[in-house]
């Protein structure tokens, strides 16, 4: 079964998330810091990665996604950038730069993420 590695500082996103991927059957792991996303990506090695932009901590999002594409080892694994910014065009630009597959606005539509997520992982 394919892991979901849940990248978010806020739990009330994070348990969201959770309760979507479950009622999916789908398998997850999470992490409340940029720096502890990249260490469970490491480790977990996952098939897919939501990833929060906007965290505290020496690694945002961003530098987490450039972080994650300088490793040979997880570099192929599709990332979601997700953020809480509105109005700001140039983070969309930023995390496709960084290296993600695809960009989410929260608050999200269920189903919109639940078809990105069978998208990225057929």
């Amino acid at each position: 079964m394919k892991k979901i590695l849940i990248v978010d500082d806020q739990r009330d996103i994070c348990r969201l998330l959770e309760v979507i991927l479950a009622q999916s059957g789908r398998v997850f792991s999470q992490a409340q810091s940029g720096e502890e996303g990249v260490a469970l990506a490491l480790a977990e090695s996952p098939d897919l990665i939501l990833m929060d932009l906007m965290m505290p901590g020496k690694l945002d999002g961003f530098e987490a996604i450039r972080t994650i594409r300088a490793n040979p080892q997880i570099r192929q694994c599709p990332i979601v950038a997700m953020t809480a910014r509105m109005l700001d065009a140039s983070d969309e630009e930023r995390a496709f730069a960084e290296g993600a597959q695809a960009y989410v606005r929260k608050p999200f539509m269920i189903k919109d993420l639940q078809e990105l997520i069978t998208r990225l992982l057929p």
